[in-house]
């Protein structure tokens, strides 16, 4: 079967053939399956809680494990691409033979450096699986109610920081610390009067004053904003209804078991202390920890809730969600093994293209020049040297094998010289974006108002401000772009580059 295969293709179609194209696909497409079942299997509901994010669920041995795989696959995939080369054996070959091989090079290379990747999207579709974007809105809500009555510092329940006074501020998202009056006797500045009068209040701390959420994602519509967390609060209260409450209570702490967050709380005693009196001022802090050192001693705390754990499992699920936030991270995580790929394409293109003598001069040469970059950007002082000389070196390395070329002499000086200018050809967007970024930075709008100084910064620098904001957009396209100019540009040099007479 393996064979009548090989043979089809090799009649065919020389060049999958050669690159063994359906082969390590297959074989990629297997092992991508592999790691995706693998990331399903490592993830549920209950084990949320003990990771700080998807990617500390594989952690570090996933990542060696899928480097080591990708190793085997392209070492095994090479010893069998590389026993033949159409191009140095003058065949007779199309005219986009050579395109489309660096094509199927760079998607070799691509499907084999990204097998954690697969994992990571199954654990990220098994947590959908329990937990979609709407259960997940209806979960945050929940949560940030039930929190309103499980105090972790007195701040948030601080008069001053109700809804109502903290519409009267204009930093009126930031939270007043709360500080009692033995606190602030020896201090007499304007805003510590507000607080002294505020703390005379027999409603200085209570829960009336609620007015912010535990958990806060952005992308997401049907999430309560602090003004409906604090409605749903103040007719609660009003009303006195316990029952509301204890419904409130009992969906957390289904969540809770859900997810695995420990804890100890009881009900009857927080409703009880949210109505102790008609101030509902009954306040008290329930710890993070279930244990307390005193005097050096271990004791038991009779409640407590581990937030932090809480926290950390709602930002895991929010990780997973399709939302825009995930959505870039996914394409600057994509574009750097894009931009892996392309590199490793490119050295083993010009593996391909050229001499053995060629390629190590450039090679090593690489690493040579690279040091004295390093070196005299240390030296400068300039944080802009080394893009600047890159951006030189790119370009010389560009016009001098042409200059070679059309005199038909140095051939090892021009096939060298191409070599490093399709090194280099790739990041030169990212130079341009470097310096662009570094002269938007340094621009200065004095102004009183820091927001309006930003505003018109905007304004008089468009491009400069569209470039700094689209950096990740630009670089995916320019990686198409190099994709396309090593393929169609660079071949066609190198081809041409075969062709002049030997030294």
């Amino acid at each position: 079967m393996l064979n009548k295969i090989n043979n089809y293709l090799l009649t065919h179609n020389p060049l999958l053939w050669n690159s063994r194209i359906v082969w390590v696909l297959l074989c990629n497409v297997v092992l991508h399956l592999l790691f995706f079942l693998a990331g399903l299997a490592s993830i549920s509901a209950k084990t949320i809680s003990s990771f700080y994010g998807v990617w500390s669920v594989g952690g570090g041995s996933l990542i060696t494990f899928s480097v080591l795989c990708s190793l085997l696959v392209i070492i095994v995939w090479l010893v069998f691409y590389l026993r033949n080369n159409a191009f140095k054996n003058f065949y007779r070959i199309g005219k986009w033979y050579l395109a489309k091989e660096f094509f199927l090079i760079f998607i070799v290379v691509l499907t084999s450096i990204s097998y954690f990747e697969s994992f990571n999207y199954g654990v990220k579709s098994k947590v959908r699986s329990f937990t979609g974007t709407d259960v997940f809105v209806k979960e945050v809500n929940t949560i940030n109610q039930a929190m309103v009555y499980l105090p972790g510092e007195k701040s948030s329940y601080f008069f001053l920081n109700s809804c109502a006074e903290k519409e009267k501020r204009e930093d009126g998202t930031q939270e007043i610390t709360y500080v009692d009056s033995s606190g602030l006797s020896n201090y007499n500045y304007p805003n510590y009067a507000a607080i002294r009068n505020a703390l005379r209040r027999p409603d200085a701390l209570s829960y009336r004053n609620y007015c912010k959420k535990f958990f806060s994602p952005w992308s997401y519509e049907g999430l309560w904003d602090n003004k409906k967390i604090s409605a749903e609060n103040t007719q609660l209260l009003n009303t006195k209804n316990e029952a509301a409450l204890r419904g409130i209570l009992q969906s957390f702490f289904t969540l809770t078991s859900k997810y695995n967050i420990d804890s100890r709380l009881n009900i009857d005693t927080i409703i009880n202390l949210v109505f102790s009196n008609g101030y509902h001022s009954g306040i008290k802090l329930i710890p993070e920890q279930e244990f307390r050192d005193e005097y050096g001693k271990s004791i038991q705390n009779p409640f407590y809730l581990t937030r932090y754990d809480l926290s950390r499992t709602l930002d895991f699920i929010n990780d997973c969600l399709p939302n825009p936030e995930n959505l870039e991270d996914q394409k600057s995580t994509w574009m750097i093994i894009g931009y892996v790929a392309l590199s490793f394409s490119i050295l083993l293109l010009c593996y391909r293209r050229f001499s053995r003598k060629v390629f190590l001069i450039s090679v090593v040469g690489t690493i040579v020049w690279a040091i004295v970059v390093g070196l005299f950007a240390a030296t400068s002082g300039e944080s802009l040297t080394i893009p600047v000389l890159l951006l030189c070196l790119c370009f010389l390395f560009l016009v001098a094998p042409f200059v070679s070329m059309k005199e038909n002499a140095a051939k090892t000086f021009s096939g060298v010289s191409l070599n490093w200018h399709v090194y280099l050809v790739p990041f030169v967007v990212m130079l341009l974006v470097w310096l662009i970024s570094d002269y938007y930075s340094s621009q200065q709008i004095v102004h009183t108002n820091y927001d309006t100084a930003d505003e018109l910064k905007k304004l008089r620098f468009p491009i400069s401000y569209w470039v700094t904001e689209n950096t990740t957009n630009i670089f995916l396209v320019n990686l198409f772009l190099m994709i396309a100019y090593v393929a169609l540009a660079f071949n066609k040099w190198a081809k041409r580059w075969v062709v002049m007479a030997e030294e």
